[in-house]
Formats: structure tokens, sequence, C-alpha cells
């Protein structure tokens, strides 16, 4: 029968309980900052977006505002205005695209709603424009803009206005 000399195997446990504990809070450590930088990173990349849809909805939004003051007016610059608009409707498609990855479910279906808008402002073109046409993808635009502001204060911790 082989005896065990319990002082030597406490020895052996102290000798290894202390780097065995330091590799595992090592690596829970490392493990925690890794998801927190991600996090960070995530968050700085959607607030990125946030601030370049903005952007366009600003320029959009003074496309349009132009545009409708040269339809109510019959102004002689409406080709040169309509160019505008369509250019900065181009770029929303392209900022929005990104809405896949970085928006919420509520910006998500408002930018699918801004895009229904689009489609009935682009076969309104076909047609011929109208002010109620403008201003309607105007609203669409305004309404995207808002449900931002409010995503963006939730994702910050304020209050909703």
């Amino acid at each position: 029968m082989c005896d065990i000399d319990w002082r030597l195997v406490l020895a052996f446990t102290k000798a290894l309980a202390g780097p065995l504990a330091t590799l595992v809070g090592a690596y829970v450590v490392s493990a925690m900052a890794l998801r927190t930088f991600r996090g960070q990173k995530t968050i700085e990349k959607r607030v990125e977006w946030y601030e370049r849809l903005y952007k366009q909805l600003d320029t959009l939004t003074a496309a349009l505002t132009n545009l409708g003051a040269e339809l109510e007016h019959s102004g002689t610059s409406r080709v040169a205005a309509l160019q505008r608009a369509q250019e900065a409707s181009g770029g929303m498609g392209t900022v929005c695209d990104e809405g896949f990855v970085y928006a919420s479910r509520p910006v998500f279906k408002a930018i699918e709603e801004f895009f229904h808008a689009l489609g009935i402002f682009n076969q309104a073109q076909s047609r011929g424009l109208t002010a109620e046409d403008v201003a309607a993808l105007r609203a669409s635009s305004i309404n995207l803009s808002t449900v931002l502001s409010q995503d963006v204060r939730k994702d910050m911790g304020l209050q909703p206005l």
C-alpha cells in the first residue's frame, strides 16, 4: 500500500495555485477588455454613421426646399434644382445602405419609409413634379430625422424629447 505525503500535495497545490489563478485572471480580464473595446468601436462607427446621415439629410432638405420653391414660383432653374435634389437623394441611398448594419428597428423602418417615398418621388418625375411630391419626400426625410434623433438620444442615455 502506498502512503501519500499530504504535505507535499499541499505544497504542490500552493505552488500551482498562484500561477493558475494569474492565468485565469489574465484571460478573464483580456476577454472583458476585448469585448468592451469592440463595443466602443461599434458605437463609434454607429455615431459616425449618424453624423453622415444627418449631414446628408440636411443636404437633401435644403435641395428639396429649393426645388419646392422653384416649382411653386415657376422658377427658371428647375432643372438645376432637380439635379441637386437627385444628387442629394442618391447620397442618401449610399448612406442609408449602411443602415442595415447600424440602424435600430425604428430607424430601419423610417429608412424603409423614406425609400418608399423616394420611389414615389422618382416616379413623379416622369409625369411632372408638383410641390406636393416634393413636400411628401421632405416630410419623409423629416420623419427619418426625428426617429434618428430619438434613437441617438436613447443610445446616449438622454431623456426623450
